[in-house]
């Protein structure tokens, strides 16, 4: 083959790829990462969003939370509008807890009495254990429930432990 036929043959290569790619990275920006980023930064600044990886079966995103209160309430809502938008795909939403060393010791006095309940199916008793905690030192704690997750929050001022434990194995609903 003349050398012209090589140089055409890598051009239309090359540019078949960057449009591709280009397709492809379009379409996750429409379809995933922009209705993401408006679901979650949807005017009350609670949250942003410093990061969204989209793999072919996995979403992560990646958090910061400004306001651990108003996260904890708003949370279990934004987690099924999501799940929505990704569809098939598995979702990872993490954050970076903001503890000091109340929130991290209630956190962690608490995480065992959680357990517990969850495995006895005690659910109403979790708000009685982390208000406790959160009472003898002397911080905020907020819990809500869902039928997949359980939410728990304990706030020292600018402070937080936020915490998304699931209530069953993978693929089980509550009863």
């Amino acid at each position: 083959m003349p050398r012209k036929q090589w140089k055409t043959i890598l051009i239309s290569c090359v540019a078949t790829l960057f449009v591709l790619f280009g397709a492809w990275k379009l379409s996750t920006w429409l379809t995933l990462q922009k209705p993401i980023y408006s679901v979650l930064e949807s005017g009350e600044n609670f949250v942003t969003v410093t990061d969204i990886d989209v793999q072919p079966n996995v979403v992560s995103i990646q958090l910061k939370i400004i306001d651990a209160d108003i996260f904890v309430q708003k949370y279990p809502e934004i987690n099924r509008t999501l799940q929505k938008i990704v569809g098939d795909k598995k979702l990872k939403v993490s954050w970076k807890n903001q503890p000091n060393a109340l929130t991290k010791e209630a956190w962690e006095v608490s995480r065992f009495h959680i357990q517990e309940a969850i495995a006895y199916k005690k659910y109403g008793e979790i708000p009685a254990v982390t208000e406790k905690e959160a009472h003898e030192k002397g911080i905020d704690s907020l819990s809500r429930i869902d039928e997949d997750y359980l939410y728990i929050s304990f706030m020292d001022g600018k402070r937080f432990t936020v915490e998304m434990v699931p209530i069953q194995p993978e693929g089980k609903k509550l009863d």
